[in-house]
């Protein structure tokens, strides 16, 4: 597909006398938004893109300002050389430059192309390669950042040092895009007048909760919407934009982002009527994330997060992890200590992403939990028993039953010597509690050092654990009987298996323990699982 450099290629030969100005400059003025023509400004100011393009040869400072600059390093550096050298935008002049990053409140880029006899275009510059510029796109999201406040106030400035009468375009790309929206929409009415159009290429809207949409009805009569099939970016937040185009691209997935890869034909963009439906789930989810949270939780997400990224004194979200792991193991713990809010916040995205705005079966599961404790807690034991069962060896689960049995007899002792303190040490008023404490640490010692006392305790208590479970089981399948077939087989079958495994724990205890541990720690995970499964799917009246 033909993109801006074969329209560079098209109509680069085409004075603005040939050919007036068409939606496709503002694609170019865009993206030469991008470029970092600061320092050769400061040594020729007023100069034509040719005279720039000679200076940029000399010094070899070509500059992108976008996060993936040095990627795109070459086709960047190839486009404005075509502009440079082209008839249409070689006399093109860069005035009222301004460019403001501070590290702690803003990345704000903007300036006026202007093609004298003509027109003027105010271009602003999209977010840069800076975690400053990438954070303050996120502070939109609980409240008006810096560069929309001064979006405005610069156009104001500009507008007051072109002459009445001069034609006047406005626009950007991304961030750009949405400071060209905002700072028009935000001046008077004598002003926005002077707009001939303005422009937002796949620039994202306005967060309802921090600034009055109702705003952008005052430049509707002149503004357009240029966004991509696969679009993220500009469906975020809600924008009532009227004349809004889908354009096609030679990119896939959130590639399409770049204004480069947009197509165009002979005739101008070649739009479509339908966005990506992958991306339509994609931007709701994000829209739905953003605007479960309230304003203070925003802003404390966008805080933890971005402060994490710098906490290894990266400044650019392309100077991560050059510092090695260490720089990584920092930025991981730094977003550990997240707090459980943000750590909240941050996981609801995926569950939202799988689940839209449906509860999550672990949503469903906590649910259950809390209202259905006496229900869903012995599946969760089953379940952790029958881990154990298969991760500890068989001494490792002997251990593992004494220690459990060690909780009650502690119990005992503890109490015991409680009522001996409170009773000063009386010990023939407590004769009948001592000599019990004293039998139940017997009986312990027995069971724990008596060769074969723990494995027949072990595989009694297991004996009655299954009888009990068999019954559940029989219970269970009568309750689906003509109302869930499969499920009463199930309960059948495993009713049946559990009598069989305790007439052999009973049977054959020192035996059976040898050979079927494991295959109890299997069917006790699979049968909670199952359990619980069902019990999040199965009706409430059941």
């Amino acid at each position: 597909m033909a993109t801006v450099q074969d329209y560079l290629y098209w109509r680069g030969g085409d004075t603005f006398d040939d050919r007036p100005f068409s939606i496709e400059d503002a694609f170019v003025f865009a993206i030469l938004a991008y470029l970092d023509l600061d320092e050769a400004l400061s040594k020729t100011p007023d100069a034509p893109f040719s005279e720039l393009a000679a200076v940029l040869d000399r010094e070899k400072r070509l500059t992108v300002r976008t996060v993936d600059g040095e990627k795109e390093y070459a086709r960047y550096e190839k486009l404005f050389r075509t502009v440079a050298s082209s008839k249409r935008f070689s006399n093109v002049r860069v005035l009222d430059l301004e460019n403001t990053y501070d590290e702690k409140k803003t990345q704000f880029a903007a300036m006026r192309f202007t093609v004298p006899g003509h027109f003027s275009f105010i271009a602003f510059r999209g977010t840069d390669e800076t975690i400053t510029g990438w954070k303050e796109d996120f502070i939109a999201t609980f409240t008006k950042t810096y560069a929309q406040e001064r979006a405005s106030h610069y156009l104001s400035e500009v507008l007051s040092r072109i002459p009445e009468g001069e034609v006047i375009y406005a626009g950007g790309h991304s961030k750009g895009g949405n400071l060209a929206m905002i700072g028009t929409a935000q001046l008077s009415s004598p002003e926005i007048r002077r707009f001939s159009h303005i422009y937002s290429l796949d620039g994202p809207g306005i967060a309802e909760d921090v600034i009055d949409n109702s705003i952008l009805a005052k430049i509707q009569d002149r503004f357009t919407e240029v966004v991509p099939e696969f679009c993220i970016i500009g469906r975020l937040f809600t924008k009532k934009i009227v004349n809004c185009k889908i354009v096609k691209s030679d990119s896939t997935g959130l590639s399409q982002h770049n204004v480069s890869s947009w197509s165009i034909g002979p005739d101008g963009p070649v739009y479509t009527d339908d966005f990506d439906p992958a991306s339509v789930k994609l931007a709701d989810t994000i829209d739905d994330w953003i605007f479960d949270a309230d304003l203070e939780q925003r802003k404390n997400f966008v805080d933890m997060f971005f402060d994490s990224m710098r906490s290894f004194g990266s400044s650019k979200f392309n100077e991560i992890g050059h510092q090695g792991p260490a720089e990584i193991e920092s930025i991981l713990v730094s977003m550990a200590s997240f707090g459980k809010g943000n750590l909240e916040m941050a996981m609801s995205f995926p569950k939202k992403a799988l689940f839209g705005n449906k509860s999550s079966p672990f949503d469903r599961l906590k649910e259950k939990v809390k209202s259905e404790k006496k229900e869903i807690l012995p599946m969760l034991v089953i379940i952790a028993i029958g881990i154990l069962f298969l991760v500890l060896p068989l001494n490792g689960l002997a251990l593992f039953v004494g220690i459990v049995m060690l909780i009650p007899v502690a119990y005992e002792v503890i109490t015991t010597l409680k009522a001996l303190k409170t009773d000063k040490w009386n010990f023939k008023e407590q004769r009948t509690r001592v000599n019990i404490c004293l039998i139940i640490i017997g009986v312990y010692l027995v069971v724990m050092f008596k060769e074969g006392a723990l494995p027949f305790i072990f595989s009694t208590a297991l004996g009655i654990i299954f009888l009990i479970f068999s019954y559940r089981g029989l219970s269970d399948s009568r309750k689906f009987y003509k109302i869930h077939n499969a499920r009463m087989v199930f309960f059948a079958l495993e009713s049946a298996a559990m009598i069989v495994l305790s007439i052999l724990t009973f049977a054959i205890p020192e035996q059976a323990l040898s050979w079927y541990v494991n295959y109890i720690g299997i069917a006790m995970i699979a049968d909670g699982a199952f359990r619980l499964i069902m019990s999040l799917t199965a009706p409430k009246e059941l």
